[in-house]
């Protein structure tokens, strides 16, 4: 199977999962990749291998192949290829992408990271079994593995956390049998041996590649029928009037690029400090038309070793929250809230912190407002009490955003406004035959984000979806 075949393979039944072969570079379109690859490669100048070349290899196959077209005579390609490289765009980003996937450092994973647009997962469950995902599709590689050993896949992995600019765990030992490594911007990987994993097979990893969507602002998610027009327009209202979101959803949902959207659609002049257990908003990033999320960023992470201190202590969450708040934000981002932290979060939002912003995995938006309340109860200071964790939940947050994944696409299903009390407000939800509904008519009836919001919509009334 070629690389340009798995991008358009459909679903399987809902009962199984289809499985293919590793997909290949096809021969016809492997001599003249490998030459352009082979230049980006002697670029380098022999200089130790980086994440920093990973994240410009598309940058790199560009300028090589702009070079082959304004000088086809220092090339070694044919002039029917260099024609086709002039004149044909498509044949182009063929040859482009299959260059990145030779030149990588990831090779040959970078087959599949490069070779599928799509692709957000890749599992292995042994060395001859890995399986792809993405949003209502799944598919396994069995046979033609290009490793022969689970052996064969942890050397590889030991490499990749080695490269320079990693950050994370950078060995994979017995000692040390599990390692979660960023690779920049690319990958995030996670790789168990033995003894920490058990049955047939002696490695397990999972490779989460970002979203590659072209999503740059909410009018993206309007046209691909994530959200209604009103709803983004609402949205964007409250990011402007500065309220305190919680993006809500589950497991591959997309919070963390609807939190990714949120800051890029913040003051220009705005310090945002990110808080993560593992680095992937990458928010001082291209976003991909050459501009970055959000320039004034400053981000703090569990990854690398701020996981001890000198004296071997634990360095939690809810610390690096604390810290960050000594960057001077003008918004708070927290990653994702999974503990104690939502604490010290919520702290923080109660003392200046406006238009900061945080993930949570939860069913439905108004379960998330209960399991923000659940991880305040964690930290020892609100332990027990339900009523104080209530408290302080409803006066720091003011949104709630619920995502979710149907029937192989994500959707919003709903905007909840916090009101304290638990008086909490639907502004706009999901029907159940699809489609959504405006249960809020007027601004007024927002309670307390009322006053945010009203600058920034026309008249009093919200946007219909």
């Amino acid at each position: 199977m070629t690389v340009t075949a798995m991008q358009s393979e459909e679903p399987g039944a809902a009962q199984s999962v289809p499985v293919r072969p590793w997909p290949q570079i096809p021969p016809t379109e492997l001599e003249t990749a490998q030459k352009i690859a082979n230049r980006i490669i002697q670029a380098r100048g022999g200089e130790p291998a980086s994440v920093a070349h990973e994240e410009q290899l598309y940058i790199e196959a560009n300028r090589v192949i702009g070079r082959v077209i304004e000088q086809p005579q220092g090339s070694d390609l044919p002039m029917p290829v260099v024609s086709e490289l002039a004149s044909n765009p498509a044949y182009r980003a063929t040859v482009t992408r299959n260059a990145v996937i030779l030149a990588s450092h990831l090779y040959p994973m970078s087959i599949l990271i490069y070779g599928a647009p799509d692709l957000e997962n890749i599992t292995c469950l042994g060395y001859d079994h890995w399986l792809l995902s993405t949003v209502g599709r799944k598919i396994s590689l069995i046979g033609q593995s290009p490793f022969g050993s689970d052996d064969e896949v942890i050397e590889f992995f030991r490499k990749v956390v080695r490269l320079r600019g990693v950050t994370g765990d950078q060995a994979i030992t017995d000692a040390a049998p599990i390692a979660e490594a960023n690779i920049g911007s690319v990958i995030r990987v996670v790789v168990a041996k033995k003894p920490a994993v058990s049955g047939k097979a002696g490695v397990k990893a999972s490779i989460r590649i970002p979203s590659r969507s072209k999503v740059r602002d909410l009018s993206d998610y309007v046209s691909a029928h994530v959200m209604p027009a009103g709803a983004a327009q609402f949205i964007e209202a409250c990011v402007k009037g500065r309220a305190n979101f919680l993006i809500a959803g589950g497991t591959s949902t997309g919070k963390t690029t609807l939190l990714r959207v949120l800051c890029g659609m913040t003051q220009e002049s705005d310090h945002i400090v990110v808080v993560e257990d593992g680095a992937e908003l990458h928010l001082d990033q291209d976003r991909g038309d050459g501009v970055a999320w959000h320039a004034l960023t400053s981000a703090v992470s569990t990854i690398p070793s701020v996981r001890a201190d000198a004296e071997g202590q634990h360095i939690t969450m809810f610390d690096l929250v604390r810290h960050a708040l000594r960057f001077q934000p003008d918004r708070l981002v927290l990653g994702e809230s999974r503990g104690e932290e939502m604490a010290a979060v919520c702290k923080a939002l109660m003392t200046g912190h406006d238009g900061s912003m945080t993930t949570i995995h939860a069913e439905t938006a108004d379960l998330a407002v209960d399991q923000a309340m659940q991880y305040v109860m964690e930290n020892a200071r609100f332990s027990g009490n339900e009523k104080m964790a209530a408290r302080v939940v409803e006066q720091a947050l003011h949104v709630v955003i619920h995502v979710a994944n149907q029937d192989g696409k994500r959707r919003l299903t709903g905007i909840l406004a916090i009101e304290r009390g638990g008086n909490h407000k639907w502004i706009y939800r999901q029907r159940e035959g699809g489609g959504w509904e405006r249960k809020t008519d007027l601004v007024g009836n927002l309670g307390r984000l009322a006053p945010r919001v009203r600058p920034f919509l026309w008249g009093d009334e919200i946007p219909p979806p």
